[in-house]
């Protein structure tokens, strides 16, 4: 089976996306923000559901969506540190409280 290079490129950037959706999600339901989680939570379904709809077509694309999620885990928590929104040290664990 081939990969369509355009579909591979959606694919990655969905997985991207569902993690960017995935943070939103966590902060939204930290914050007690039931409606905001929502959005965020059925954004992420549908998202998933695409992946893995193109994915069972051909199981080849599941290489450019473990890229993407990776990658998108990776520069999720990048932003999060530069923007001041995750103020966890690295090696310290968030349930325990810093000196």
């Amino acid at each position: 089976m081939e990969l369509d290079p355009l579909l591979s490129v959606g694919v990655f950037f969905s997985a991207m996306a569902i993690d960017a959706v995935g943070t939103w999600d966590v902060r939204k339901t930290a914050q007690g923000r039931a409606g905001e989680a929502s959005v965020a939570s059925m954004a992420g379904l549908v998202l998933g559901a695409i992946n893995l709809w193109v994915f069972i077509h051909n199981p080849a694309y599941l290489l450019p969506e473990i890229a993407g999620a990776g990658i998108g885990t990776y520069v999720t928590i990048k932003i999060d540190k530069r923007h001041g929104i995750t103020n966890i040290r690295e090696g310290e664990r968030p349930d325990t409280p810093s000196n």
